[in-house]
């Protein structure tokens, strides 16, 4: 989905952590790319070689010139990836492992986690302190905090480097999620896995109980009608999937209305969204203790808290069904992501929008005020405006001394298409410095305080 705003083309892709929010933007014209992030930094999610927070976008600076295809945020950590140099880079708060860089020490700026070096992934999903990874063809890699049996490996000890998951060897994962401390995944056959927590009746099994290893989740969905289950979610404790002719299946804890179902108990199994039933959803995805439901039309829905608006619905009213952002009515939303009490989305432009809780500056909007309307983040407009070099070259006194000085933070682009990306063009401004790189070829495609 694209418009044309000039001669540029840029790609967005976002996704929030906590109380943080990470932004990747990608000029496919130059085949560069950049990376900012903004919120609390108190443990170094921000990778901007601090434990400052930050009230608006700020640019990454990455240890080569590695382009950051996408990006995958924890509750106080960061993952990005590199799919053309095979790289994965991680930082903040390190416990538990959830770095995958053998240790539990906090990192404040991105480090290449080495047993991820040359690893082909599809992609990163981060739950609160665990982490797991797509592989191309078949299995997962697992990593982080593990006292649930969130990791899948049959055991409860944490993990502080990438394992396989022994159930995964011979199957290929379409998509997968991470919650709090369960995980979500479904096959390229459109069969769904769920381990881990599950108290609250997220993991879809019928009952209350955990579980260690990856356990297939019963549907009652009509596959010859609604086609196979094509994408999950995971909210704190919750759990959604998405069909492939648009059904929305929920499930778990309901107690702020989070699964959508016009009260607040909890299923313990997945449950089909009848508010939406006349809707194609192709897209949810999970927060704290809400939920954002992106249809074909590109309209938004939310339910659940909304205590600091991170329902967007211009109240702080909870919602039980789901209940259109009004905002972009006259907008088509191409993606959306949820933090704990804030959430960003990404309209044709494209253009970026937050709205929720602000106390950390997870807005982006120079303040720490909270938001019930999707509000513009200014300082996107300014970097798809000005072109991204601008602010990826800027280099910190403490980068210089610790690294030394990065001239450039650019490499090709393998694609202009992918999952979580908004296309459009933008004008650009003025000449940008932008390294010449050699084609690549495309790559396949217990609670706390409020």
């Amino acid at each position: 989905n694209s418009n044309t705003m000039g001669d540029s083309m840029w790609r967005v892709q976002v996704s929030c952590g906590a109380s943080h929010t990470a932004a990747i933007i990608v000029d496919c014209e130059q085949r560069a790319s950049a990376m900012f992030t903004w919120g609390e930094g108190e443990d170094g999610q921000l990778g901007q070689g601090s434990n400052d927070e930050c009230t608006v976008p700020t640019a990454v600076a990455f240890p080569d010139s590695s382009v950051i295809t996408s990006v995958a945020s924890g509750a106080e950590h960061t993952m990005a990836v590199s799919h053309p140099a095979m790289k994965v880079f991680s930082w903040g708060e390190g416990d538990f492992g959830r770095l995958g860089n053998g240790n539990n020490v906090d990192v404040y700026v991105p480090m290449v986690v080495p047993a991820l070096n040359q690893v082909p992934l599809v992609r990163i999903s981060c739950g609160d302190n665990h982490c797991l990874a797509i592989l191309p063809a078949k299995g997962l890699l697992t990593f982080g905090r593990n006292q649930f049996g969130q990791l899948g490996l049959d055991h409860t000890d944490d993990m502080y480097i990438p394992a396989p998951v022994p159930a995964f060897a011979e199957m290929k994962v379409a998509d997968l999620a991470c919650g709090a401390e369960h995980t979500v995944a479904v096959t390229d056959q459109g069969e769904v896995f769920a381990w881990g927590w599950g108290s609250y009746g997220n993991l879809g099994l019928g009952d209350r109980a955990h579980r260690s290893v990856p356990t297939k989740v019963p549907l009652a969905h009509d596959a010859a009608t609604e086609g196979k289950v094509l994408q999950v979610a995971c909210g704190w404790r919750h759990s959604a999937l998405v069909t492939e002719k648009g059904s929305l299946y929920t499930f778990g804890w309901a107690r702020w209305g989070q699964i959508g179902h016009q009260d607040n108990v909890d299923r313990l199994y997945a449950a089909r969204v009848l508010a939406l039933e006349e809707t194609v959803v192709t897209k949810c995805v999970g927060g704290w203790r809400h939920t954002m439901a992106l249809t074909a039309t590109g309209k938004l829905f939310a339910f659940g808290w909304n205590r600091f608006g991170q329902l967007g619905i211009g109240s702080n009213n909870d919602a039980n069904t789901p209940t259109q952002v009004m905002t972009f009515s006259k907008l088509k939303v191409l993606d959306v992501s949820c933090g704990w009490r804030h959430s960003v989305g990404i309209v044709e432009g494209p253009h970026v929008y937050s709205w929720g809780r602000g106390a950390s500056g997870q807005l982006g909007h120079g303040n720490n005020e909270e938001v019930n309307t999707p509000k513009l983040i200014q300082k996107i407009e300014e970097i798809l405006t000005e072109g991204p070099a601008k602010y990826a070259q800027r280099t910190s006194s403490w980068e210089k001394s610790a690294r030394g000085s990065v001239s450039t933070r650019y490499a090709a682009v393998p694609s202009c298409s992918g999952e979580g990306f908004a296309l459009a063009k933008r004008q650009r401004l003025g000449e940008q410095l932008v390294q010449e790189v050699p084609e690549i070829p495309d790559i396949d495609d217990a609670e706390a305080v409020p």
